[in-house]
């Protein structure tokens, strides 16, 4: 599978520079570091952007992540698989879903997570109801290759990051002791 890259050469590139090629959709960010001294301000801004964006930014290509085709993972009877969104940065889990090749595809080609509804049948893209949109970090698979967890950055409509707290995913486990509004909960079956 093609794997899609920007190169970045230009010496007077800054941090904004590195998170606007990331945000516009771009997968991965390739330095073009040759002739570069370690010291050298592009060689810093590698670093600090390899800091912050471990699975997206990269000294050569060669590093690059393979892509695991969709016909790689084990699928459930509906020929789904299980995928846990979780916060980039503070690893908090936000949801579980389901994809199918379709919106698996559709996630790698886009940058945004989208998933297969199975209560509406349907593609669905996190977000497009809400406004509460999940922009996909890096998508793993477990050793089993039967579930994806998917690291996230969320973001609501017009660009402004949204704090784990302020979504309506999981519900925190101080909530789930007796006498809450909550007790039964985890006896419901939920369908995304």
């Amino acid at each position: 599978m093609a794997r899609s890259f920007y190169t970045l050469d230009n010496k007077e590139a800054t941090f904004d520079d590195v998170k606007h090629i990331l945000y516009s959709g771009e997968k991965y960010i390739v330095f073009n570091l040759d002739g570069e001294d370690e010291d050298s301000k592009f060689a810093q801004l590698y670093k600090y952007s390899k800091e912050r964006f471990p699975n997206k930014v990269f000294a050569s290509a060669d590093e690059l992540p393979e892509e695991i085709p969709f016909s790689a993972f084990k699928l459930n009877g509906d020929g789904l698989i299980p995928v846990i969104a979780q916060d980039y940065k503070t690893n908090e889990v936000l949801m579980m879903a389901y994809m199918n090749e379709e919106s698996y595809n559709k996630t790698l080609e886009t940058g945004l997570m989208t998933y297969w509804s199975r209560s509406r049948q349907k593609l669905w893209t996190k977000g497009e109801e809400s406004g509460h949109i999940q922009k996909m970090v890096s998508l793993t698979i477990d050793c089993d290759k039967d579930t994806i967890l998917a690291k996230v950055v969320n973001v609501v409509k017009g660009g402004v990051l949204v704090d784990v707290a302020d979504l309506k995913g999981f519900i925190p486990s101080s909530q789930l002791r007796t006498g809450t509004p909550f007790d039964g909960l985890l006896d419901q079956k939920i369908e995304v």
